[in-house]
């Protein structure tokens, strides 16, 4: 039983440090999990882009089948999101790309404004989940938007 465990164990970390975990029932190998890389939370300022792609070109788990990205969103700073919010309805500049996971936000003056929070900053959570079609994994991040001053506007004179 120790044995067993043992071997268990070191196949798990083996395949966890290439990017995927391997999954085995009887001896035989059947799946791969899908894979997110680490994102770190990240501050930026109304005017700026956030723009990161996901897993970079490797849109594949282990055993080649191509994965999908799901976008979510909050503004509550609890490292949980739920599936309601998609980050397509966010709006406020921000595209999500499903088949890549990438995200381009361009980061407008209203962003902070919009839920009243300005001057200061305003935190979203984003939940990225990717599947193959029969496993999937996620990740939670943050994105910090410092609220900025406009610059001022004149209206042509008469």
């Amino acid at each position: 039983m120790i044995l067993r465990t043992l071997k268990l164990t070191i196949l798990i970390v083996l395949m966890a440090c290439k990017g995927a975990i391997e999954i085995e029932k009887g001896g035989e190998s059947n799946s791969f999990l899908p894979f997110i890389n680490s994102i770190s939370d990240s501050t930026i300022n109304e005017a700026q882009t956030f723009a990161i792609d996901i897993n970079g070109s490797n849109d594949m788990d282990g055993d080649g089948t191509p994965l999908s990205y799901s976008c979510y969103y909050d503004t509550l700073d609890d490292d949980s999101v739920n599936d309601s919010q998609t980050c397509a309805s966010m709006g406020l500049g921000l595209s999500f790309n499903s088949s890549t996971g990438a995200i381009n936000w361009v980061v407008d003056y209203a962003t902070c404004d919009t839920l009243g929070t300005c001057p200061g900053t305003i935190d979203y959570e984003l939940k990225i989940v990717a599947t193959d079609g029969t496993s999937s994994v996620e990740v939670i991040f943050k994105v910090t938007v410092n609220d900025q001053n406009q610059p001022p506007v004149l209206s042509a004179v008469a």
